[in-house]
């Protein structure tokens, strides 16, 4: 949760410029004096709530700490949600100056609504896997693996669920039930620090499927959202983190390339690093070099490339025509989708669910986790089984 002084001053003025919208609204509808003082109240219960997470510094504190700023933040943001809603519902009853009683308590209602349908996210929501089925196309595929059946999950940001295996344990059984001839992994499997992850080795290496347990890293699992006392510390971190994917009997791609066969017939998997948030050393196009022959692959075979980020699919990856299929997450939908609709589309172009340029396709996984806020309204945890079809 990277939260800078410079980004919450503004978006105190902008709560108080709601608080003093709804203190006019209000006024105008004869309100009585005690729901006024409660939103002043609030306000001032807000603003100090501000005060506290900027003060402390985030990537310094302990695991329990994050967790109550991580719910302060989300207090904050339902709170001012409903209200901006309530808001926008109360403009027919100012403009129009409709006093039913029934009217009037419509944007209490509204507003009582979006704040409930935000802690559910977070009690219920987040809880509820939702399993994707996708077909897939494919010219190039070779006729022994036509109906073959990949499982992906991505950002499972193990921290979600503390130390409590339970309903990780869930996702392992339903991703098992599917019965999948390879499950991949696309990234985030830890929020800040390694530490996160040993409660749950034992849980996730029951992952099973005959071609194996893919997997490539995301921005979180680089150690970078830490603050540590000195970059030994930081790279054996890392180092622990890779000796746990090897002991939950996952392959983790480092720019490599995994063959799987049947028979004389074979796909490609690629895995290629996450580099672009952190300036890392190297460019996205040379560590792609680095995993796969990329004029090679576009001239023969179906190969499969596995990337944390759908950025780089339309501007990168679609023009060497070398991939079928590319499989990512990251986004998690903003962990926010009504009736097909998310604030991830403001920011992303690819954001969820399938999408198609040419003869290549994108997934983009909403993820497991949840990170930035504990909820997910109308944005289930997802397990996307997809099919690979001859065309």
């Amino acid at each position: 949760m990277r939260i800078s002084l410079l980004t919450l001053l503004p978006a105190l003025v902008i709560c108080v410029v709601i608080d003093l919208a709804i203190w006019w609204v209000m006024r105008r509808l004869s309100v009585g004096d005690k729901w006024r003082k409660a939103d002043i109240t609030m306000l001032i219960i807000s603003a100090l709530s501000v005060l506290l997470v900027v003060c402390v510094p985030k990537k310094m504190c302990g695991d329990t700490m994050l967790t109550v700023l991580t719910y302060v933040v989300f207090f904050i943001i339902s709170q001012y949600l409903a209200k901006i809603m309530a808001l926008v519902a109360a403009v027919p009853l100012i403009w129009n100056r409709l006093r039913t009683t029934l009217l009037r308590w419509l944007p209490l209602a509204v507003g009582t609504l979006v704040f409930g349908s935000m802690w559910w996210g977070s009690f219920v929501t987040r809880f509820n896997i939702d399993v994707h089925p996708e077909e897939v196309p494919i010219a190039a595929l070779p006729p022994s693996f036509d109906g073959y059946k990949i499982v992906q999950i991505s950002d499972l940001h193990i921290s979600s669920f503390g130390t409590d295996t339970t309903f990780v344990s869930e996702m392992v059984n339903r991703v098992n039930e599917l019965h999948p001839d390879l499950i991949v992994f696309t990234g985030d499997i830890v929020t800040r620090k390694t530490d996160e992850l040993p409660p749950f080795v034992s849980t996730l290496a029951r992952l099973s499927a005959p071609d194996g347990v893919l997997a490539v890293k995301g921005n979180h699992d680089y150690g970078n959202y830490c603050e540590w006392p000195s970059e030994s510390a930081h790279q054996a971190n890392n180092q622990q983190l890779d000796s746990l994917f090897a002991a939950m009997r996952w392959r983790l791609l480092s720019n490599q390339t995994d063959t799987i066969r049947r028979g004389d017939d074979f796909i490609t998997v690629t895995g290629v690093e996450y580099e672009n948030m952190f300036a890392k050393e190297g460019t996205f196009t040379a560590s792609l070099s680095e995993a796969i022959d990329v004029t090679a692959a576009k001239s023969a075979g179906c190969h499969i490339l596995l990337y944390h980020s759908p950025e780089e699919w339309q501007p990168e990856i679609v023009p060497t025509g070398a991939f079928a299929l590319t499989l990512s997450g990251h986004t998690h939908a903003m962990q926010m989708e009504v009736f097909g609709l998310s604030p991830a589309a403001l920011r992303y172009d690819c954001w969820a669910g399938l999408y198609q340029q040419g003869a290549s396709y994108l997934y983009v996984n909403r993820g497991i986790g949840t990170v930035g806020f504990p909820s997910r309204v109308g944005c289930n945890p997802e397990i996307t089984l997809i099919t690979l079809k001859t065309k």
